[in-house]
C-alpha cells in the first residue's frame, strides 16, 4: 500500500469552500476505513484512477472504478473499502457553500493531465499550511469538474478513454499509439479526435503523463536509483526519463525525490 496525505486540525472559513484533508492512495485488498465521527455538513470526495473499491454512505452502497467519482455526504455512517485487487483513488475532505452537484451518486468523467497538478497543489499547499491556498485550488479543481460533468459525456469515448488506460498501464514497457488502435480497433485519427476531446491532449503525451505519475510514486514511495527506475518504466536511459519528468513535473527527478523528503520530515 502507498499513501500520502494531509489533514489540518481545524476548519477555516474560505467562501465558498474549505478543504482539511487529502489522502492520495494506492490501496491493497485488505484496505478498509469505517467513519466514527460523522460530520453532515461535510464532503468527502472520492475520485478513482484504477482498481475497484465499495462506499458505504449510511447504509446505501456503491461501486466506484476507473474514472469515477462521488461525492459522499453521510448523516449516520460512511464506510469504504477495497473491492478488488488495488484501488487507487484520491480523497478530499471539504465544506461548500453551494454545492453544485448531486451528493451520493457515482459520476464518470476522464481524470484530465491538468487534474493530477491541481491534486498536486491542493496536498502541497496543506502541507505547507497554506489552508486558504489549497481550498482555492480546490474550488478550481471543484469548478472544473462541475463544467466537464454538466456538459455530460459520450459513453462511446468513456469506453475508448477507460480501455486506453487499462491497456497504458499493463504496457508500459512497449506502448505505442499504433498498438493501442490494433488493441481497441479504432483508427489513429479516431484515438487522437477522442483523447483531445475528453482530456485535452493526445494518446502519447497522455501516456507520458502517466508514466510521470507513476515515476513519482517511485520516488515517494521506494528507495530505487533513478536509473532503476527509468527502467521499470520503459525508458531508454535515465537521462531521457529525467528530460521528460522535468517537462511534465519542472524539476528533474532526484530533486523532486529531495524536495519530497524534505516536506515530509517527521
Amino acid at each position: 500500500m502507498y499513501f500520502d496525505f494531509y489533514s489540518v486540525n481545524d476548519w477555516i472559513k474560505t467562501y465558498p469552500m474549505s478543504v482539511k484533508t487529502v489522502y492520495k492512495l494506492h490501496t491493497l485488498p485488505d484496505y478498509d476505513i469505517n467513519h466514527r465521527i460523522i460530520e453532515s455538513n461535510k464532503y468527502i470526495l472520492f475520485y478513482t484512477l484504477d482498481g475497484e473499491g465499495s462506499i458505504q454512505v449510511d447504509g446505501q452502497g456503491f461501486t466506484v472504478q476507473s474514472n469515477s467519482l462521488i461525492f459522499a455526504n453521510a448523516t449516520k455512517s460512511l464506510a469504504y473499502q477495497c473491492s478488488g485487487e488495488q484501488w487507487n483513488f484520491w480523497l478530499f475532505e471539504f465544506k461548500t457553500e453551494p454545492f453544485l452537484l448531486t451528493p451520493n451518486y457515482i459520476y464518470h468523467t476522464p481524470f484530465k493531465m491538468n487534474y493530477f497538478d491541481l491534486c498536486d497543489q491542493i496536498l502541497l499547499s496543506l502541507k505547507e499550511d497554506r489552508q486558504q491556498l489549497a481550498s482555492a485550488y480546490f474550488y478550481l479543481f471543484y469548478s472544473v469538474l462541475v463544467s466537464t460533468l454538466e456538459s455530460g459525456g459520450n459513453s462511446f469515448n468513456m469506453s475508448v478513454i477507460n480501455k486506453s488506460l487499462e491497456y497504458m498501464k499493463e504496457n508500459i514497457m512497449n506502448f505505442s499509439v499504433q498498438s493501442l488502435s490494433q488493441y481497441l480497433n479504432v483508427p489513429i485519427r479516431t484515438l487522437f479526435y477522442i483523447f483531445n476531446k475528453e482530456v485535452g491532449t493526445s494518446p502519447n503525451r497522455y501516456f507520458q503523463g502517466i508514466r510521470t505519475e507513476l515515476g513519482k510514486e517511485y520516488l515517494e514511495s521506494t528507495n530505487l536509483s533513478i536509473s532503476e527506475i527509468s527502467h521499470h518504466l520503459g525508458y531508454c536511459s535515465s537521462s531521457h526519463f529525467s528530460t521528460v519528468f522535468k517537462q511534465f513535473v519542472g524539476v528533474r527527478p532526484a530533486q523532486y525525490r529531495r524536495e519530497f523528503e524534505l516536506r515530509n520530515l517527521g
